[in-house]
């Protein structure tokens, strides 16, 4: 600006060229979901050119307004800033959109043996989610005998990791130490019994797992298969049995890793006082959090980001 005072229309270009870059900042984000949904979609395109398409809207816009550093003045240099954030942005999706492809065909697998060698081929280690729970655990001992690094499959440890902090939480927010609390898990599948062996292994040993067909407990023939033997004998060790309602009465801490309205008001009066609901079911919980604390719940959360406390493995994963 060459020390000249800025002009009324001076200073309207100038915001009206850094609202618009922010507002293109902003929209980056929707850009690299756009991206993905184009690779998910089965799209094997290895041309995702984010960086091309933002610079564009940018020379487009610089080009109808005939801007420059000049007539922007001092809004120019924040409007660059935030340019570069955004290029920074896409440079990543760039640097990942290999994987994506890759991504896409280890997800068509149909079956355990499948899947293991989609991953070892393409160097991606990434279970179906079409897979049985049974076949995801299959998945993941086959791969942890044949690879030589980490396993790490989100809907288990993701899922295990995140309750266990929130867990840690509320045991001290409540003022109990874990191994004085009983602790009941509704759900058998590949996220319960992830969250049990590391809630167990934690130091939560009072813990008892359901499933449909009621308390998981050694001996049991109904419904079990490989992976509900090995709970029954780590949890559960007075094999106390009946459905869901009935080992919750005493109850300090309930679990749901199940489907929607499966624990009532009724359940939740019977636990001990300032009980800990955590109802994960997405998108309807277990109980919802006004139902839960109209029955006395001290802490309640869910697995939404629409509700206070959210737990859900989209926390932990990919960034654990």
């Amino acid at each position: 600006m060459s020390g000249a005072k800025e002009t009324p229309r001076q200073k309207m270009i100038g915001m009206m060229y850094l609202v618009y870059t922010a507002l293109l900042a902003m929209n980056v984000s929707k850009d690299i979901l756009d991206a993905f949904d184009t690779v998910n979609s089965g799209v094997q395109t290895t041309n995702i050119t984010l960086s091309n398409q933002i610079n564009q809207k940018y020379a487009t816009f610089e080009e109808q307004y005939g801007l420059d550093q000049e007539k922007v003045g001092p809004y120019w240099e924040q409007a660059q800033a935030l340019r570069e954030e955004a290029t920074d942005l896409i440079n990543y999706v760039e640097a990942l959109k290999w994987d994506l492809v890759k991504k896409i065909e280890c997800d068509k697998a149909k079956t355990p043996e499948e899947a293991v060698s989609m991953a070892l081929e393409r160097g991606l280690l990434k279970s179906a989610d079409t897979l049985k729970n049974a076949d995801c655990f299959q998945i993941e001992t086959k791969l942890i005998e044949t690879v030589d690094c980490p396993m790490f499959h989100d809907d288990q440890h993701g899922t295990a990791c995140v309750v266990l902090a929130g867990l840690i939480n509320a045991t001290k927010l409540r003022g109990s130490k874990p191994e004085e609390m009983k602790i009941v898990m509704n759900g058998a599948g590949a996220a319960g019994i992830a969250v049990s062996s590391l809630l167990i292994g934690y130091g939560y040993k009072n813990f008892i797992v359901c499933d449909t067909k009621g308390a998981i407990y050694k001996g049991r023939k109904e419904g079990m298969n490989p992976f509900k033997e090995k709970l029954a004998e780590i949890t559960n060790k007075d094999c106390i049995k009946g459905k869901l309602a009935d080992v919750l009465k005493g109850a300090d801490v309930v679990i749901g890793l199940s489907g929607p309205n499966t624990i009532k008001k009724e359940d939740v009066k019977q636990m001990n006082p300032k009980p800990i609901i955590f109802a994960l079911a997405n998108p309807t919980p277990e109980i919802f959090p006004q139902d839960a604390f109209e029955a006395g719940a001290y802490i309640v959360a869910t697995g939404r980001s629409d509700f206070p406390n959210q737990i859900n493995n989209s926390l932990v994963f990919p960034g654990l």
